[in-house]
């Protein structure tokens, strides 16, 4: 399989590699989320006594951990996986490789 019928099979995957800044807010937005979580299951372990609010609380606490970590986890394969793949698939444009100087081609004679 070439890299082209490749990329324009991978390219909806690929767009969500193309901005770093929105991959890092996601990756931190969900480790965010993740301690919110974590810090609502701590809360209900050790502040509320053994009831049905306790529970929810603690439920509430563990879907917004694995909220967290999914979106954190999209964020990192975004930002690592998906931006070397883009990297890896990626051709040279044919302007900027025919595009040599002067002095590449025949070489610098004034020294």
């Amino acid at each position: 399989m070439n890299k082209h019928v490749l990329r324009t099979k991978l390219a909806p995957i690929l767009n969500f590699g193309a901005n770093p800044t929105r991959n890092l807010i996601m990756l931190l937005s969900g480790f965010g989320v993740t301690l919110l979580g974590l810090g609502l299951v701590l809360i209900a372990e050790y502040v509320f006594g053994g009831s049905v609010t306790q529970e929810i609380i603690a439920a509430t606490g563990v879907v917004l951990i694995a909220v967290g970590l999914c979106v954190a986890g999209l964020g990192y394969l975004c930002l690592s996986v998906i931006s070397l793949i883009r990297y890896i698939l990626h051709e040279p444009s044919k302007e900027s490789s025919s595009t040599t100087s002067s002095t590449e081609k025949t070489g610098d004679r004034s020294r």
